[in-house]
């Protein structure tokens, strides 16, 4: 596949094709911190990894989304601790 994405120019690679049973799937691992209606989540490095963890994030657990930066992150993670999920693609 020779798109790239165009919100952050990151270069989605079309691999479908070449898996192979051999080949081990490959997991995601989402840090979280839930508080009152809402899921605060780190700064991811990517548009894309932002929008595919809070599209599924927000699916799972029916709350909002908000994306925190390091120094805020670090404040909630030490006061109430995070949680963390892994997710298989597909």
């Amino acid at each position: 596949m020779d798109s790239y994405c165009e919100v952050c120019d990151c270069d989605p690679c079309d691999c479908d094709g070449m898996e192979t049973e051999d080949m081990p799937k490959e997991k995601k691992t989402y840090s979280f911190i839930r508080y009152k209606d809402s899921l605060y989540v780190p700064r991811a490095s990517s548009f894309c990894e932002a929008r595919e963890r809070s599209e599924f994030l927000e699916d799972k657990f029916d709350k909002e989304v908000i994306i925190v930066g390091p120094f805020e992150w670090e404040i909630l993670s030490t006061k109430m601790g995070c949680e963390t999920i892994e997710v298989e693609n597909d």
